[in-house]
């Protein structure tokens, strides 16, 4: 397995960011995404907040956090989310830990499977687009599998699509702290949320599971592009 070379980067001054507004609350995975604007060159960004309070973690879990932040930020690849940098203090200057990604648009896959079903997709969208899609989504999962990271939550949704219908994978490597019965142990896949069917069985049971897990997510996600109707569809093909 070939991992990426890590660069340490230092923190972001978040002083440096105005807040626009908030893009989404996720309450499964007790995140907080804003976008945000740099101030000094006007692009904009999104700013994903952790809820979980730094402070009380044990000193070996946020060493390994800390480790885990400069690999997702070393990462590039044209069909993953850039993450650009990181803080572990949030806008109101609490422990908490911040990532500053690319601005990933308003448009999602889940959001186009949606419109196409309802006969209202874009125009240029077509069975060209969604090979397209599919072969992307291989390719950046490789990269990541490469890496040594596991997706664990790969679904449409966390599949942004660029103004040419090319796919960005989003949401990966996301860590969440879990309180266990003694100590605070960090995991390096969120807390699956809403929708659970494209989880593999072993996700879904909480029993161990491993790179192949995302292949399963990934076979959901050709069912449901070319079928246009989720797996949990009573009618589905």
């Amino acid at each position: 397995m070939t991992l990426f070379l890590i660069i340490n980067r230092q923190p972001l001054d978040l002083k440096k960011f105005e807040q626009l507004r908030t893009i989404q609350q996720a309450y499964a995975t007790n995140t907080n995404t804003i976008r945000v604007i740099e101030k000094a060159t006007g692009k904009t960004f999104m700013a994903k907040i952790f809820s979980t309070n730094l402070k009380y973690l044990q000193p070996q879990v946020f060493d390994r956090l800390k480790k885990e932040v400069q690999l997702i930020t070393s990462l590039s690849h044209p069909l993953i989310i850039k993450t650009f940098g990181y803080s572990y203090q949030d806008f109101k200057n609490k422990d908490h830990l911040v990532l500053i990604t690319e601005n990933t648009g308003k448009r999602s896959l889940d959001d186009i499977i949606k419109l196409e079903q309802h006969k209202r997709q874009p125009p240029k969208w077509n069975d060209t687009k969604k090979l397209i899609n599919l072969f992307g989504i291989a390719h950046g999962m490789s990269y990541l599998h490469h890496q040594g990271i596991m997706h664990g939550n790969l679904k449409p949704s966390n599949i942004y699509e660029t103004n040419q219908f090319y796919p960005k994978i989003a949401d990966f490597g996301l860590f969440l702290f879990k309180e266990e019965e003694e100590a605070a142990a960090l995991v390096l896949t969120q807390i699956q949320g809403q929708p659970f069917i494209y989880d593999a069985p072993e996700i879904s049971k909480g029993d161990y599971y491993d790179f192949s897990s995302d292949v399963f997510s990934f076979g959901m996600i050709f069912f449901t592009l070319f079928c246009v109707k989720y797996p949990s569809d009573t009618d589905c093909c």
